[in-house]
């Protein structure tokens, strides 16, 4: 390493009379493509306008601090002085020079700045720009030193205007300003470390420690685009690194960085050690830069259409995404990074049922708790996708959900009996923030069109947050017992409607008679039916309450352990995911048809004849591939068991499917039954299509025969 004090022009330039410093004044200088963007604001550049004015009203000199690199040789031979320290305050001199010597009128200080700071003479008659900037920044930069006009909005193109400005409006002339920049002084920082690639990152890591400080996906992009040539950094930038910007977006980055090191670590990552962690993990094993950088490209397809609700390939999903963000389930992001990477190009279906089980999920977390989920989130998650990984899990709306229910973790899947209590809690404050979600739902359940996208869905009090004088008689005249039991009530779920924005603002705490006015214009019937109901109290609040948490319990999917509670000769159509010990099927529906069966195995069979009407290949090829299995291995080494097969030796009882060539497995539980039919039903798009009638069976309870998840 070999540093000395010298003046920024001087070093810029290479003209020097310092006997100890080399003359070199063909230099250029390269922000490598694993640097930052340039991001001086006016607010520095005003800063150092100040120091160059300072100079020149008290004399002396301003130090400007370390600019530290390391020459390069590129593929013609000639010398490249790579910065790794210094980018912003080199970038804001030239501009300044470039400012300078637009608003002068001395021809012969415009060539003086052109030729020893800027452009850099070739033989061939031609030029070369003295800094090339990264990618982002080069055009404008460009543009500027060849005096063109250009109009971007960034910050090079900004703060060049900036000195523009502020050198027209000076005391001093161009000249004067221009002759003080010579007293500004810098520590020059020639690395000389010969491509040593391990040395300069430590620069940076020390850098970063000490200067103004890298973020974390800084230090990442360093790390990765960091190799032996300058064309090779600049192919994985514009290859890779650009795109998975463009697509995150640069205040983002950190946040993938995270939630991708969180899929591939299954551990809890902090904010502040991002980098270290992924250094760490990457530098354990061999891993190909060009191969982790494919890979965070893809996962940042994911990340995008989840952070801004942006899948355009399917619209329910799009609605199950909106509404996990609205619930907050950012610190779900890596599990279901993790299922869109392994299902998205061949199983849509799949994630659409397990971001629908995830919007259950959440309802009833939100709902229940009071903690914000967080690293109970991510632990209970990571240890999900880990299980999926070890093949002791499927990716499946019925193994995770298995996976939610049987969880000792504060973040499991809550019952009925939580879920209804805290939605007649009426000081639970999460049903005023969450309640929309929920209510949205079950109307869109009961009514099948939604049409209003939920941001413009608000949440309407019924009995209002503030209440006047009027709404205190209606509720009973005494103000003090009147408002201790407001506050028991206020937030019931029974208290809560969904409004268009339109017609919230309107409402305010209007008196009960003036809101059904506006009520009775609501496209949402679970608002609109109030309008039933001449007198607002708490009565009536608690009334509603009722109702809301039986069809929420109905609606929003339970833990799978939870019974479905049937009354004797009563039917019903269940599509969820629930614990059928103890029920028995007596048909199955599809299209307006209904097929009768009589138990769970002939159920099953009837399930496989569907679909196989439906697409003989399909089903033929789910058979070969052995789609359909259980989650272990007894009789054939490395396959796992099938529960479809041509060949009814592979299955302990074989029942065959119709007039087919094919058999389905018939001993199995009825938890595992069902779970099997929804799977294959899943394969072909119709699992909410095909409903089971059931019937309470009692004599039928016993034993499941395996578990759903081994």
């Amino acid at each position: 390493m070999k540093a000395f004090d010298i003046g920024i022009t001087d070093f810029i330039s290479g003209i020097s009379n310092d006997p100890k410093i080399t003359k070199d004044g063909n230099r250029v200088f390269i922000i490598p493509p694993f640097q930052r963007n340039y991001i001086w604001k006016s607010e520095q550049c005003g800063i150092l306008f100040d120091d160059v004015e300072n100079i020149l009203k008290y004399g002396g000199k301003h130090y400007l601090g370390n600019i530290v690199f390391y020459c390069n040789i590129d593929r013609y031979k000639n010398k490249e002085y790579v910065l790794i320290d210094g980018q912003q305050r080199v970038t804001s001199i030239l501009l300044l020079m470039c400012a300078i010597r637009d608003v002068c009128n001395s021809k012969k200080l415009k060539d003086e700045i052109n030729k020893q700071f800027l452009k850099l003479s070739q033989k061939n008659g031609s030029y070369k720009i003295k800094l090339k900037q990264t990618s982002y920044d080069n055009d404008s930069f460009v543009r500027i030193v060849d005096n063109q006009h250009t109009v971007e909005d960034n910050n090079i193109v900004n703060n060049y205007n900036f000195f523009k400005e502020l050198v027209e409006k000076s005391e001093y002339t161009p000249q004067q300003i221009f002759d003080k920049i010579k007293d500004i002084d810098i520590v020059s920082v020639d690395l000389d470390i010969q491509n040593n690639l391990e040395a300069v990152q430590t620069i940076f890591e020390k850098i970063n420690s000490t200067g103004e400080p890298l973020t974390q996906g800084d230090l990442i992009r360093n790390y990765l685009l960091l190799t032996k040539s300058p064309e090779e950094q600049q192919n994985l930038y514009d290859h890779y690194w650009t795109k998975i910007e463009r697509t995150v977006g640069n205040d983002n980055i950190d946040e993938f960085a995270m939630y991708y090191l969180i899929i591939k670590t299954k551990n809890e990552i902090r904010k502040d050690r991002i980098y270290f962690s992924f250094k760490k993990y990457f530098k354990k094993g061999e891993y190909d830069k060009v191969k982790i950088l494919g890979e965070l490209l893809k996962y940042a397809k994911y990340y995008r259409m989840l952070k801004f609700n942006r899948c355009k390939d399917d619209d329910s999903i799009d609605d199950c995404i909106e509404e996990i963000n609205c619930l907050k389930g950012n610190d779900l992001y890596p599990f279901l990074m993790f299922i869109m990477d392994k299902c998205y190009d061949n199983n849509i279906e799949e994630i659409k049922e397990i971001f629908d089980l995830m919007v259950d999920y959440l309802i009833r977390y939100r709902i229940v708790s009071a903690s914000k989920g967080g690293g109970a989130f991510r632990t209970l998650f990571s240890s999900i996708i880990n299980k999926i990984e070890q093949n002791k899990a499927k990716i499946t709306r019925r193994d995770i959900l298995k996976l939610l229910s049987s969880s000792s973790s504060t973040a499991r899947m809550h019952n009925d009996a939580d879920f209804t209590e805290k939605l007649k809690l009426g000081t639970n404050k999460p049903n005023h923030l969450y309640g929309k979600v929920l209510l949205r739902k079950i109307e869109k359940i009961n009514t099948k069109n939604i049409k209003i996208p939920l941001k413009d869905v608000t949440i309407e009090h019924f009995m209002p947050q503030t209440l006047n004088n009027k709404w205190i008689t209606d509720l009973g005249g005494n103000k003090e017992e009147v408002l201790d039991k407001q506050r028991d009530y206020l937030n019931a779920i029974g208290n809560l409607g969904i409004m268009s924005q339109g017609y919230n603002s309107k409402l305010s705490n209007d008196s009960w008679s003036k809101k059904l006015k506006e009520i009775n214009k609501v496209q949402f019937n679970i608002t609109r039916e109030v309008c039933r109901t001449q007198n607002w109290d708490f009565k009536a609040i608690e009334k509603r309450s009722n109702r809301i948490a039986i069809e929420a319990c109905k609606y929003i999917t339970p833990p799978s352990n939870s019974k479905i509670d049937f009354n004797d000769a009563i039917y019903r159509y269940v599509s969820d995911e629930q614990d059928m010990t103890g029920i028995s099927p007596t048909g199955i529906e599809f299209k307006g048809e209904i097929r009768s069966v009589s138990s769970w195995p002939e159920y099953f069979a009837k399930c496989c004849s569907l679909v196989h009407d439906l697409d003989p290949q399909k089903f033929a090829k789910i058979v070969s591939e052995n789609a359909i299995c259980k989650s272990r291995s007894t009789r054939t080494p490395n396959q796992k068991d099938p529960i479809l097969t041509k060949d009814k030796t592979k299955v302990n009882t074989p029942r065959k499917i119709g007039t087919t060539k094919f058999f389905c497995e018939s001993n199995l539980s009825p938890n595992s039954t069902f779970g099997y039919s929804k799977e294959l039903l899943g394969l072909f798009g119709i699992a909410k299509k095909v409903k089971v009638i059931l019937e309470n069976n009692p004599s039928a309870e016993g034993d499941e025969i395996e578990e759903q998840i081994d």
